[in-house]
């Protein structure tokens, strides 16, 4: 099942952002690396929601499905925030040009937070809650997947990507970040993204049978 056109679009618009932000408001690497950070944050969000949504059981379990996502919400607040946090605290450690001390900045109000930043925060919720309409509820993908199998879903995605957005962060810091560089940076994670996003999709049929009372 190939995921909605209308997503696919957006979500290259979305990465598109970051480059404007290069060539147009001197975004640097941390800028960059700290919205794609931001964009973990996103993904969880909605896998919150696809949680709560999924309607298959999950294969062996007795319990109902209440009691299943009543167990697993919380587990993957606490563990995808925690696996979250970690990530923006190695992101701040590594390329933030005076360490922690730029988080104390933003949260003090001394360092500017652009208004292109917060507009590419927009983007992003509304990039993805474009795919979560389209393909999870319009495409009735939640008929087919279970809650434990989507609550696993956005590691692997999530990791993939920014594995290679830190690897090549360590490459533009070692050129200098120059021009040419953030931008291969930011095409190079805006074809992985839509790769690792077609693959989730790929494999997601709706299920045929509807679950007892619908």
């Amino acid at each position: 099942m190939k995921t909605s056109r209308q997503a696919i679009y957006s979500l290259i618009l979305a990465n598109l952002i970051p480059l404007a932000g290069v060539l147009f408001f001197d975004w640097d690497l941390f800028t960059i690396l700290v919205l794609y950070w931001l964009e973990n944050g996103v993904i969880g969000c909605y896998t919150l929601f696809k949680i709560l949504m999924a309607r298959q059981p999950n294969e062996g379990s007795t319990r109902s499905l209440l009691a299943q996502k009543g167990g697993m919400v919380p587990f993957f607040i606490v563990h995808y925030g925690l696996f979250w946090l970690v990530h923006g605290v190695l992101v701040t450690l590594l390329f933030a040009p005076d360490g922690m001390m730029s988080w104390h900045g933003i949260i003090k109000g001394e360092v500017d937070v652009s208004r292109t930043m917060v507009v590419a925060l927009i983007s992003l919720f509304a990039s993805h809650g474009l795919s979560f309409w389209r393909n999870f509820i319009g495409r009735e993908e939640y008929l087919g997947i279970s809650p434990v199998v989507q609550m696993m879903q956005p590691y692997g995605r999530v990791v993939v990507l920014h594995i290679a957005v830190l690897v090549g962060g360590f490459f533009v810091t070692l050129l200098g970040t120059p021009l040419v560089a953030l931008i291969c940076l930011i095409l190079f994670k805006t074809v992985l993204d839509l790769w690792t996003h077609t693959k989730a999709h790929r494999h997601l049929q709706p299920s045929r049978k509807r679950p007892p009372g619908r």
